[in-house]
Parts: C-alpha cells; structure tokens; sequence
C-alpha cells in the first residue's frame, strides 16, 4: 500500500479520477486543469513485464516502439528515490506530431516489491514551472506502508 498525502501545492478544489469498479484500483489521477491540459498521477501496479528489474529498464521500455504521433525534444534522465526506495527521474520534453505545442513529462519510477510505482505528470510547456510544484510536492511526500 501507498500513500501520498494531498500536496499543498494543489488548488483547493481538485478533480481526481481512479478506477470504475469492479476493476482495480492502482492509483489515482489528479486534473490541474482541461486546457491546455494538465495532469498529475500516482500509480502502482504488478511488474508483469518481462525483463524489466527496475526503473531505467520500465521507461525504457515506455519508449519502444517509438511513439509515431510524439516528437521527442529532450530526455533526461538520474537517479532518484521514493521513500529510501532507489529508482529513476525522467524529464521529457515532446510535441504531440511534429508542430504540436511543447508540452513536458516528468516520471519517478520505482520497481520494489514486485511493483512498478509511477508519480507523473504531463503539462504544457508554458505551465511546467508551476506544475512541477504538484509533482515534487506527490514525490516529496511519497511513503510506503505495509
């Protein structure tokens, strides 16, 4: 089990979307704003992928095949940790097609327990300062709990 206290950084009034039951519920999603769209998440679910051990090998497999309708700007890429767990930072700045607006990503990625754990987000470029406000509040805060 995780969990992430609500980070200060959120507006009062949040939208938040989880799983329609009966399917599981892994984590939650939290909507910044429709246009241009914002979104932040949380997320654990099952490692049922095969070779993957940790979290450079999950995004790298995020990035295969390449994405035909996503123009790739800049990847980053180090070292990161959630709650003591070691794992892996990704910035990624990309386009949607090849004239899109810039929009950026941001992935923490743990692989523990058997689990692939994600805190996400994806904002337009020109909101990515303040967005990034939500996700380093949801890493900062990430815990791990029996």
């Amino acid at each position: 089990m995780i969990v992430v206290p609500a980070p200060r950084s959120l507006p009062l009034v949040v939208v938040a979307y989880g799983a329609v039951p009966p399917g599981p519920n892994h984590g939650v999603g939290i909507l910044l704003r429709l246009e241009p769209r914002g979104y932040a998440w949380v997320d654990a679910g099952y490692n049922v992928f095969d070779g993957v051990h940790g979290a450079k090998d999950y995004l790298d497999m995020q990035e295969r095949p390449p994405n035909q309708d996503k123009t790739v700007l800049a990847l980053h890429r180090s070292g990161n940790r959630l709650d003591g767990e070691r794992g892996m930072f990704q910035l990624e700045r990309y386009r949607c097609g090849p004239t899109g607006p810039a929009r950026v990503e941001r992935l923490a990625v743990v692989v523990a327990h058997g689990v692939v754990y994600v805190v996400g987000l994806d904002t337009s470029a020109a909101n990515a300062r303040r967005d990034a406000r939500v996700f380093s509040s949801l890493v900062s805060t990430w815990r791990f709990h029996p």
